[in-house]
């Protein structure tokens, strides 16, 4: 999947696609996800030396910011 690393998008399946990881704030491995860290570091957790949260969006909806005071 070309995507830029760190972008969240919404995926209606049941799965995560190859090369992406669901945002249920789980611990990954800095060592192993260098890129993704250098991009959010400790902003959802993590200890920043050996591992770093991901946001958990479970039960949110993501909303996109603009300069329009409606949405839609």
């Amino acid at each position: 999947m070309d995507a830029y690393i760190g972008l969240i998008f919404p995926f209606a399946g049941t799965y995560a696609p190859y090369g992406t990881a669901q945002c249920w704030g789980q611990q990954m491995a800095v060592q192993q996800y260098q890129a993704l860290f250098s991009i959010i570091y400790n902003i959802y957790g993590g200890n920043t030396t050996s591992n770093f949260n991901l946001p958990d969006l479970r039960g949110r909806v993501l909303v996109g910011a603009g300069v329009s005071p409606y949405l839609g």
